[in-house]
C-alpha cells in the first residue's frame, strides 16, 4: 500500500471533535518503505526528512511525556517515619505580657508589694524580656538554678554572665548593679546612736558585706561606753581560707578613737560559719591582748550564707 496518509480522520492530540481535513502526507514511491517511514515519523525517529505533520505529532508526544514527568514530581511522597511528628518542638513560648495579669511580676509587685514575690519574679523584673526560647520569669529561673541563687550571681563574673543564652552585656549590667545596691544597703553608715545589745545585732550590720565573698574579710565594730556604734571599720583581706589575725592590728582603730570596746567580725567564704581551731586560738589570744590595752574584745562574729556564731556565747569568756 502507498505511504499517503489522508485526514478525514480525527485530528491527532488537537482535541475530539469534527475531523479536519489535514495535508497529504507525502512518502516515498510505493513499494519503498512507505509503511515504515509513517511508522518512524509517528514514533519521533528521524529517517529522513519529516512533513510538517509528522513533526507536530512528535511533538504533540513530547509534551505529553513531559507532562507526565511534571506531575509525577510535583506529587507529594509519602511519609515512611509516623515518629517524625511526635517529636516535633513547638518554638512558640508566651511572654510575660501574654501571662494572665495577676502572675505577671510587675503586676504582683503593684498589687502586693514586693515581699510577695520569689526571687525569680524579682529578677524577672529586672531582665524585664527573656528570649525566643524562655519568657523573662523562665531566664530568671534558668540564671538562679546555673548559679545556685543570688550568692552566685554575686560571685559570678561579668564576662561569664554576658556569655549565658539571653543575657548580653545589657542584662548583665543591669543584673550586676542590682546587686551591688543591696551589697552597698548593708554598708551604709547607720546612726551613732545604734546600740548593738546582742550578737545578731552585730551580725545584720556585716551580713550582706560579707557574707557572700571568695575571700576572708574582717570588719572591726567601734562601741563607745554605752555599747552604741561608733564606727564601722574595714580591716584587710586574707586569702580563701584563712586571715591571719594580729592583736596590733585589730586594736589600733580602737585606741585611735578611744573607744573602750569592740565587735571583731569576719567571713567564712565556705559559708559555714563553724569555727576553725585556729579561729578559737586566735580570739583567746585577743581577749587577753583586750585585757592588757584595757580595750574590752566583746565579741567575735564568724559570717556565713546567712547565718552566723558568736564565739563569745561559744567560749563564754568574761
Amino acid at each position: 500500500m502507498g505511504a499517503r496518509f489522508c485526514g478525514s480522520t480525527q485530528n491527532l492530540g488537537l482535541g475530539w471533535g469534527k475531523a479536519q481535513p489535514q495535508p497529504m502526507l507525502s512518502g516515498p514511491e510505493p513499494g519503498k518503505g512507505g509503511s515504515h517511514f509513517l511508522a518512524a515519523a509517528v514514533c519521533g525517529k528521524e529517517t529522513g526528512p519529516i512533513s510538517p505533520f509528522a513533526s507536530h505529532v512528535r511533538n504533540v508526544r513530547r509534551e505529553t511525556h513531559y507532562d507526565a514527568k511534571e506531575e509525577d514530581n510535583s506529587m507529594l511522597p509519602l511519609e515512611t517515619n509516623a515518629d517524625t511528628y511526635k517529636h516535633t518542638k513547638l518554638d512558640y513560648h508566651a511572654t510575660v505580657r501574654e501571662m494572665p495579669s495577676h502572675e505577671r511580676p510587675r503586676e504582683r509587685l503593684q498589687h502586693f508589694g514586693p515581699q510577695a514575690l520569689s526571687l525569680a519574679e524579682l529578677l524577672a523584673i529586672i531582665l524585664r524580656t527573656g528570649t525566643r526560647g524562655d519568657n523573662a520569669l523562665e531566664l530568671a529561673n534558668k540564671l538562679l538554678t546555673r548559679y545556685g541563687g543570688l550568692p552566685g550571681l554575686v560571685r559570678a563574673d561579668f564576662r561569664e554572665l554576658c556569655a549565658e543564652h539571653g543575657m548580653g552585656e545589657a542584662k548583665s549590667a543591669q543584673v550586676k548593679a542590682a546587686l551591688e545596691i543591696g551589697r552597698r544597703l548593708g554598708t551604709l553608715h547607720v546612726d551613732a546612736r545604734y546600740k548593738i545589745s546582742t550578737p545578731a545585732d552585730a551580725a545584720n550590720l556585716v551580713m550582706l558585706d560579707l557574707a557572700y565573698l571568695d575571700t576572708e574579710q574582717m570588719r572591726i565594730l567601734l562601741l563607745d561606753g554605752k555599747g552604741q556604734l561608733v564606727e564601722k571599720s574595714n580591716l584587710y583581706q586574707g586569702t580563701a581560707n584563712s586571715t591571719a589575725l594580729r592583736a596590733a592590728e585589730v586594736f589600733r582603730p580602737a585606741i585611735i578613737r578611744n573607744c573602750p570596746g569592740l565587735i571583731l567580725c569576719h567571713n567564712h567564704p565556705s559559708g559555714d560559719p563553724t569555727p576553725s581551731p585556729e579561729d578559737i586560738e586566735a580570739t583567746l589570744q585577743l581577749v587577753e591582748a583586750g585585757r592588757i590595752l584595757d580595750i574590752e574584745l566583746v565579741d567575735h562574729i564568724i559570717i556565713g550564707h546567712q547565718r552566723f556564731v558568736s564565739l563569745k556565747g561559744h567560749l563564754k569568756w568574761e
